[in-house]
């Protein structure tokens, strides 16, 4: 008869126990991302409109203690600045992510970090203002941007190059997210604009169509077969100054979303003049 020590069986345990740890983790079968314009790159100084830290060290320690109370496991940021993939990684440990890719080194840039490997397919800067990156993490292809900041052909052009993305995942039949600062409102938040709203879009030398915002670019990204999650969650209270920061997903993904938010809490606007979304959904 085989005898197993005490110190063998001790080690059994331990490993079993790890390994129960991390099918916990990744076996509760919840994806959470979210998209964080950042204000050009944490900079120093006041925004014109709104309240933000004179410091910009102090918005980005307030934006990544918020990040890691979170607990997501992808974030998406725009307008970073002068971010390396490799800078990005290093600080994203903060919030638990140890894999980060951004789309340029130099200038204002978008950038992913994850608690999962990011595979990417493309990093595209060409025929965009900002570009985008077209990835898959955890079977989810992304595709994180910022749209051209001006209602013209260029954003409509730029809107037609992330749906060919989209459609090449819904062809290949993997579900799909679009993400990332649009600038652009939303055909479904007609009811909830206001005058406000109304003039922050004059504000950006933006022609109305019909007394209303266009609504071409997101009704471009809804003809695709993409949801607005938030929608689907929406509560009464809206931001009147406008909603252009998005978190879409094909069809089979929006069914198996839990929760969307935009947080439009006033206190965000001390961190960066947009604010955060975030989408959790069910899955493996």
């Amino acid at each position: 008869m085989r005898i197993i020590s005490l110190n063998y069986l001790c080690l059994i345990v331990v490993i079993l126990i790890a390994q129960s740890s991390v099918f916990t983790l990744c076996g509760e079968g919840k994806f959470k991302i979210i998209t964080y314009n950042v204000w050009v790159g944490y900079n120093n100084g006041t925004h014109p409109r709104f309240p933000c830290y004179e410091s910009g060290q102090q918005r980005k320690e307030g934006i990544y203690k918020w990040l890691k109370g979170q607990k997501a496991d992808v974030v998406v940021f725009q307008e970073l600045i002068d971010y390396t993939s490799e800078r990005l990684q290093k600080e994203a440990g903060y919030w638990g992510h140890d894999y980060a890719v951004t789309l340029k080194d130099k200038g204002m840039a978008v950038g992913i970090t994850s608690r999962f490997p990011i595979t990417v397919k493309e990093v595209l800067k060409e025929g965009m203002h900002h570009g985008l990156i077209y990835c898959n993490i955890q079977g989810i292809d992304i595709v994180a941007t910022h749209l051209w900041p001006r209602f013209d052909k260029k954003i409509l052009d730029e809107v037609n190059i992330v749906n060919q993305r989209v459609n090449e995942s819904i062809k290949g039949g993997m579900p799909v997210i679009v993400l990332g600062d649009l600038n652009a409102f939303s055909p479904e938040d007609d009811p909830f604009i206001t005058s406000e709203t109304i003039d922050l879009y004059n504000k950006w030398n933006w022609k109305l169509e019909n007394g209303r915002p266009s609504y071409r670019v997101i009704q471009a990204l809804l003809d695709a077969g993409l949801e607005d999650l938030y929608v689907k969650f929406r509560r009464k209270k809206y931001y009147a100054g406008g909603r252009y920061d998005f978190i879409f997903a094909s069809h089979s993904l929006s069914e198996k979303c839990l929760k969307a938010t935009h947080f439009s809490n006033r206190r965000f606007l001390k961190l960066s003049d947009h604010f955060p979304v975030s989408a959790e959904f069910e899955w493996k």
